[in-house]
């Protein structure tokens, strides 16, 4: 095992039950021993380097996703703790791919909501799109939010209601079969999927849709994600955007200022046709606002 363990709590609540937890999983106290607490936020540690953090580590485990993976703006943090760190650790799980698929109908119970719901995988229609693969042991930020984006076909479909999506994430690349899966074929977690409805269902339609990911800053300097779709369709509105954490949805026409607040300019001209905008559910910002 490990000659020592430092694990990293931010709520105080949650930091009491630590030993709770230690007693029950480590009957011997010399294996407790071993295991250093420290109730703190991550990137302060890791920026603070006292004598109780480590200048060193072999491993890094951390279970950091929100819904499709990169919301809840952990992603970042995660990236700069492994970054402190020389030589950096090996980083466990350590392959994320997220999915992109379209869906002849909406979920049960959905309505006009957008976000995580349990779609079935009968509703999903023509091939999913491998929307980011990121290596946790190499990927930058630009890497995950400032890539060149992907393709998505329409073409050939029916009918389709919407979007899905969901995220993968591997142990490691040599160990691929090491899957938590939130897919619409696997068993259901608590992020479900990621549903994202058009303004009215297509039908007979043959569109090509771009869907990359972009890096943008709320008002508390918290980082969201921004998932862009461009391809037009008359039958659509010029553009939507997708506020997942709080289940709402606008749509707009083409002569609306629909640009996001992007980090870099947008690669493509023109407005997009649909846009998701992700919102952190942070817990300092949940702090701060709860001392407001």
């Amino acid at each position: 095992g490990a000659a020592e363990v430092h694990a990293v709590e931010a709520l105080p609540e949650l930091c009491k039950l630590i030993p709770k937890v230690l007693a029950g999983a480590l009957p011997k106290e010399e294996d407790r021993r071993r295991v250093v607490v420290h109730c703190d936020f991550v990137e302060n540690l890791c920026q603070r380097k006292s004598d109780a953090w480590p200048r060193s580590a072999d491993v890094v485990v951390s279970e950091w996703l929100g819904i499709l993976g990169l919301n809840e703006g952990m992603a970042l943090p995660l990236l700069r703790c492994r970054d402190s760190f020389n030589p950096r650790p090996l980083m466990v799980p350590g392959l994320l791919r997220i999915w992109i698929q379209a869906a002849a109908s909406a979920p049960t119970g959905a309505g006009r909501r957008c976000g995580p719901l349990a779609c079935p995988s009968e509703a999903l229609v023509g091939s999913p799109c491998l929307l980011l693969e990121a290596d946790l042991n190499t990927c930058s930020a630009a890497d995950l939010f400032e890539a060149a984006g992907q393709q998505l076909s329409l073409k050939e479909i029916e009918d389709s209601a919407g979007l899905v999506g969901w995220f993968d994430l591997h142990c490691s690349r040599e160990h691929e079969d090491v899957v938590l899966s939130t897919s619409p074929w696997a068993p259901q977690t608590h992020w479900a999927q990621c549903w994202m409805p058009f303004r009215r269902p297509l039908s007979q339609v043959s569109v090509e849709v771009r869907l990359r990911l972009v890096a943008q800053t709320s008002t508390a300097g918290l980082p969201e994600l921004c998932l862009e779709l461009s391809g037009k369709d008359v039958e659509q509105s010029d553009w939507a955007r997708f506020f997942l954490d709080r289940a709402q949805v606008e749509y707009g026409a083409a002569s609306t200022p629909t640009g996001p607040r992007c980090k870099k300019p947008r690669l493509s001209e023109g407005a997009p046709d649909i846009e998701a905008v992700f919102f952190p559910s942070d817990v300092q910002e949940l702090i701060l606002l709860a001392k407001k």
